[in-house]
């Protein structure tokens, strides 16, 4: 009985497309699986690795990133996954900081009662203009 997947059979699995899987084997995320009659062939580990591979993506991880973290084979896992995220969480509170001045800017310009962009004064600086601050305001204090 053949134990192995095909790419197929990985790919609906996983829920991705069968060209991802190759261009996981070719930047070295997943290993090159060997062939049987040309085709390549899985063992069930692989749905592990495309598991863990999302999972990074999601948390940001670049795929370089990744890559290290996948290579360090028997090495531990914990010190250097520490330090990564340690790395990576100011990046993300940049983000977050970055996301919420948009988010005020765009609740503001909901209330906005300018005429035209030329006397609107949301444009004028990336800083929420004072003449909106009091929009502003109300938003965040709902």
């Amino acid at each position: 009985m053949d134990e192995t997947l095909r790419i197929g059979d990985v790919a609906r699995t996983a829920g991705v497309r069968k060209s991802l899987i190759r261009y996981y084997e070719l930047i070295r995320l997943l290993p090159e699986a060997p062939r049987v009659s040309g085709q390549r062939r899985y063992d069930a580990s692989v749905l592990r690795r495309l598991a863990v591979i999302d999972v990074a993506q999601r948390a940001g991880l670049s795929l370089d990133e990744i890559r290290d973290l996948l290579e360090l084979g028997t090495d531990p896992l914990s010190p250097r996954l520490r330090e990564l995220a340690e790395r990576r969480l100011p990046e993300i509170e940049l983000l977050i900081a970055r996301a919420q001045q948009v988010r005020a800017w765009l609740e503001t310009a909901t209330r906005c009662e300018c005429g035209t962009v030329d006397a609107c004064d949301l444009f004028d600086d990336p800083a929420l203009p004072a003449r909106h601050q009091a929009l502003a305001l109300r938003a965040v204090h709902r």
